[in-house]
């Protein structure tokens, strides 16, 4: 299983995490750049020993975090393609001035516009949080 713990301290603009082998969140920067947050350990329950380090992230407003299941990004089409990092990317690109209701919105109709009527076998959630 995979787990990410994240706490956002508004005060501080601090955002407080433990990744476990999740999908890496994405980070839309207020300049334009995005990166993903690779740090984190393996998923968890493989061993007992390890222990998992609190990371945290300095955010200005204007900045975005994107948080997402693999259903996301392995979400297939008819011709068994699957979604994708980059195309997930895309369209948080496209709509980077956008508020984060709205961008949920559109990853969730792309997705389902890419899988052209394809079941869905892995649950989408998906948590879109802009700096303001």
């Amino acid at each position: 299983a995979t787990v990410l713990y994240a706490v956002y301290d508004d005060d501080k603009r601090v955002l407080y995490y433990c990744n476990a082998g999740h999908n890496y969140p994405i980070l839309k920067k207020k300049d334009g750049s995005f990166r993903f947050l690779k740090i984190g350990g393996p998923i968890i329950g493989i061993n007992e020993s390890i222990v998992f380090q609190q990371h945290e992230i300095h955010l200005e407003r204007g900045d975005s975090l994107v948080f997402y299941t693999d259903g996301i990004t392995e979400a297939l089409n008819p011709f068994t393609d699957e979604y994708g990092e980059d195309r997930l990317i895309d369209v948080i690109k496209s709509y980077s001035n956008e508020g984060a209701e709205f961008l949920c919105d559109r990853i969730y109709d792309e997705v389902n516009n890419f899988m052209s009527g394809t079941d869905q076998y892995d649950d989408m959630t998906l948590i879109v949080m802009n700096i303001v």
